[in-house]
């Protein structure tokens, strides 16, 4: 489940993504909402693919060391899973975003998020500015991002990240 309630303010890009990120979609309510705020956003992960009226892949292709694939992605059960695997000597991995389809400035966000504690896992859920880095260093019109949670308990060598 990934929900957004707001009071009515002008817009900035809610996104999403994750090496391995699970945002599990039961069937219980959404935690209540602050007072003035209304629901203007969801996904339940209903039906078995990602809902392309809502969200997008991003920066398919490498990143890093690992290629960002659509078949990374998958929805069912009422879950988001996004996995990181290997084929060959090629780390495979996913990203979706929610930029071109629901972006806003201002307002509470919500998502429940199982993450994997696998070496080499590097998992987050943030919100971050269409126009991120430009121009740089003017923080004030290139916007930012905002890590809502990161999640990597060790590198793929093994060692703690944790501390």
């Amino acid at each position: 489940m990934a929900a957004v309630m707001t009071k009515p303010r002008p817009l900035l890009p809610f996104v999403a993504s994750a090496a391995l990120l699970w945002l599990a979609a039961s069937r219980l309510a959404l935690a209540e909402s602050p007072p003035g705020y209304r629901l203007i956003w969801s996904d339940e992960f209903v039906g078995n693919s990602l809902d392309s009226s809502k969200w997008n892949h991003r920066q398919l292709g490498r990143r890093h060391d690992a290629f960002n694939v659509t078949n990374s992605v998958a929805v069912g059960g009422g879950n988001l899973t996004i996995t990181t695997f290997t084929a060959g000597d090629t780390t495979h991995a996913g990203m979706i975003g929610t930029q071109g389809t629901f972006e806003h400035r201002f307002g509470y966000w919500e998502a429940r998020i199982r993450f994997d504690g696998a070496p080499g896992m590097w998992s987050a859920f943030w919100l971050q500015t269409p126009t991120m880095g430009n121009p740089v260093g003017d923080p004030g019109k290139a916007g930012m991002e905002i890590d809502i949670v990161e999640h990597r308990v060790s590198d793929q060598r093994g060692n703690d990240l944790s501390g």
